[in-house]
């Protein structure tokens, strides 16, 4: 059975997802793959994060979750070849294909089940 990735409420977020704990998996995110598996990066500790799209060739949907797995940031349409610092910690990064959160409205604080 593949992973889903839902919020609290039950809407559908992703099917399947790639957890990516080390650094270096973490480092090469989407770069140079035309995979569009979602992933999700366990920085293992709320820190600020910084994100490129260096060498990824399709615009994603980012989520940025803490510690209890809440959303605290979005980003959608995040383009190639593009820098983005975020304003707040995170313990989790969620990369999704774009369009993904269109359908399933996201909000802030909300809980994410993965």
């Amino acid at each position: 059975m593949a992973k889903s990735m839902k919020t609290a409420s039950g809407r559908l977020i992703a099917r399947g997802y790639k957890l990516c704990t080390d650094k270096y998996r973490q480092a090469l995110g989407l770069m140079f793959g035309f995979q569009k598996t979602p992933l999700v990066f366990d920085l293992g500790r709320e820190e600020r994060v910084s994100l490129h799209m260096i060498f990824v060739f399709y615009p994603i949907d980012v989520v940025l979750l803490d510690r209890n797995k809440r959303v605290v940031e979005i980003l959608e349409n995040f383009m190639p070849f593009h820098y983005h610092r975020f304003k707040k910690k995170a313990r989790y990064v969620i990369e999704l294909e774009m369009g993904s959160l269109q359908g399933c409205i996201i909000r802030l604080k909300e809980k994410i089940i993965f």
